[in-house]
């Protein structure tokens, strides 16, 4: 009995030891972390699904908009195994801006248009005739006309189109 109590304390002695050395920092060299890309490796190209450049290279959507309230019309149709629809977004412009970016995975949109919120049929219209898809990071591109002025509310609004 008295032999398994020292082999027990034994063990936990050296494994105490390994682990305080393993965790030591006095002997390790310290590496450098690299941030940025370097000189041999090419940057990731963000090209859109209709080969022109896709000028936003961020997962995450910009902070500027931020969305209040969605809208969201589907249409399904089960025979013919797709449906349609219409997505508003009410959106709280923070900082100025000439373009909004969504995320959005496996939609055809058919249009897409950026008006002035609660103006009714009288909206300001910022446009959004043009934009580019980035599949890889799930995103539409939305170039506007004209730049959508501080604490301005506006409704992107998108038509769909699916195939189901």
């Amino acid at each position: 009995m008295i032999v398994a109590i020292l082999v027990v304390a034994l063990a936990v002695t050296v494994a105490k030891q390994r682990n305080q050395s393993e965790n030591s920092c006095e002997n390790k060299p310290v590496s450098n972390t690299q941030t940025t890309i370097k000189p041999n490796q090419s940057a990731e190209e963000f090209i859109s699904t209709n080969g022109q450049p896709f000028p936003y290279h961020d997962i995450r959507l910009p902070k500027n908009i931020v969305p209040v309230s969605y809208n969201i019309y589907l249409h399904p149709n089960i025979t013919e195994s797709n449906f349609t629809g219409s997505v508003t977004i009410i959106c709280d412009v923070k900082k100025s801006t000439d373009f909004v970016v969504f995320h959005m995975k496996n939609l055809t949109i058919e249009m897409i248009s950026v008006t002035r919120a609660g103006a009714g049929d009288n909206a300001e219209a910022y446009g959004g005739g043009r934009w580019l898809e980035y599949t890889k990071n799930e995103q539409i591109y939305v170039a506007l006309d004209k730049t959508i002025p501080d604490n301005t509310q506006v409704n992107p609004n998108a038509c769909l189109d699916q195939f189901i």
